[in-house]
């Protein structure tokens, strides 16, 4: 499989509703990868209606898997700039939250996953492993240190090309209000006003689709047909001119090689053990491997039981040495609603461990014996449905490794 990073734009508001209430306007900040993938097919439906192969090829036989599409404010040109959602272990100061810049309004942000690890591996004993997550320690225009709480942030966020660093990345939102029509009198009727809230125009959302080489090439040419046409719309309120897409760039890079997942492994593993030795906290045997969702991932057992937290068992189904187990994790559970607009049915609910969230799995064997089953996982995924962008995972994400209280 090869991997193709396309750049969109909105070229209209756009409005991804959060939930199926009638009375909640709020959206997304970002398309999922079955929404967009669902745009495309209703757009193929209406510009090739006659092409059934092609279109049974490109959305029925799961051989292009497509992924959400996060918003980026900095043109994508390599894959370590692609925008990504923040890891559930990040905390910046309650005061002064955001990335660190040149000016006062931001304390920077820091990472709780090698803290909180080690507090677990003690048995949760020794408070001391945590004292880097007690305040915030930037140091203020006095000189003195901030101090104040950290606290959990969420988004998104993405690499500043040229520097080191990240930057957090909010996509503008608006808001419109609307008269509800009477269908009997085509007039406006009394008492009924909704709103929309929608990313504005100009926004763009950076997704990265797998698949074999010449299949991704016909339907990246298609994607540029369906958006040049002005056919490939997401989104609600379609008919009232929101959700239009354009196709800004297209860009492939190579996929991740063994040796660098390899070199990202070992680097987790000197600095937590640095971390470690620090504090006198002794790591037990084996491969400590950090996984960061990137995406949702829908986890079942062989019983078709939704997993909050994936067992022994699930792990040596991947192919992972046996005893492979969860030994730490900050996760949060999602629940997945949408329409499957390529059935034209609506989808059964399912749950989710949420984007974000991080796993840290204790595996019995050297990092060298690991990593090709890792590379297997980053490649293909983590769970169900990863042909609509879910299960996408980053094994000891350079986050942890760049960002971090430790």
């Amino acid at each position: 499989m090869t991997s193709t990073t396309l750049l969109f734009e909105a070229l209209a508001p756009v409005s991804i509703r959060t939930g199926r209430e009638t009375t909640n306007s709020e959206t997304l900040r970002y398309i999922p990868g079955h929404t967009l993938r669902g745009a495309l097919a209703s757009a193929h439906r209406l510009l090739r209606p006659e092409r059934t192969d092609e279109f049974s090829r490109f959305f029925l036989s799961g051989a292009v898997h497509f992924s959400n599409a996060y918003p980026a404010e900095i043109e994508v040109r390599a894959p370590e700039l692609l925008p990504r959602p923040l890891p559930l272990t990040t905390r910046s100061c309650k005061r002064y939250p955001g990335f660190e810049t040149s000016g006062s309004t931001q304390h920077g942000v820091v990472d709780a996953l090698i803290p909180s690890l080690l507090f677990a591996l003690t048995g949760q004993r020794h408070l001391d492993v945590l004292s880097p997550l007690d305040a915030c320690s930037a140091v203020t225009s006095r000189g003195d240190r901030c101090g104040e709480p950290l606290q959990a942030i969420r988004g998104f966020f993405q690499r500043r090309p040229g520097q080191a660093g990240y930057a957090l990345v909010v996509p503008r939102v608006q808001l419109t209000a609307h008269v509800g029509i009477n269908r009997a009198r085509r007039t406006a009727q009394e008492g009924v006003l909704y709103q929309h809230e929608a990313m504005v125009r100009g926004t763009c959302f950076a997704a990265t689709w797998r698949g074999e080489a010449a299949l991704l090439d016909e339907l990246i040419a298609f994607a540029q047909e369906a958006a040049n046409k002005g056919a490939l719309r997401v989104g609600t309120a379609r008919s009232r001119g929101l959700g239009e897409l354009g196709l800004r760039a297209v860009s492939n890079y190579p996929d991740t090689t063994p040796e660098s997942l390899a070199f990202r492994l070992k680097a987790f593993a000197e600095r937590l053990h640095g971390y470690a030795d620090k504090v006198g906290v002794s790591l037990p045997a084996g491969t400590l491997v950090p996984l960061t969702l990137n995406a949702d991932a829908i986890v079942r057992d062989r019983f078709g039981r939704y997993l909050g937290l994936p067992g022994q068992e699930y792990w040596a189904s991947l192919g992972f040495p046996a005893g492979t187990r969860v030994v730490w994790s900050a996760v949060e559970a999602r629940r997945i609603m949408g329409w499957d607009a390529v059935l034209g049915l609506p989808r059964d609910d399912q749950w989710a461990l949420a984007m974000g969230s991080v796993l840290v799995l204790l595996v019995p064997a050297s990092v060298e014996d690991v990593v090709p089953v890792l590379t297997q996982l980053e490649a293909h995924g983590l769970g169900e449905r990863r042909d609509d962008g879910f299960g996408r995972v980053t094994v000891a994400d350079a986050f942890h490794l760049e960002v971090g209280a430790a």
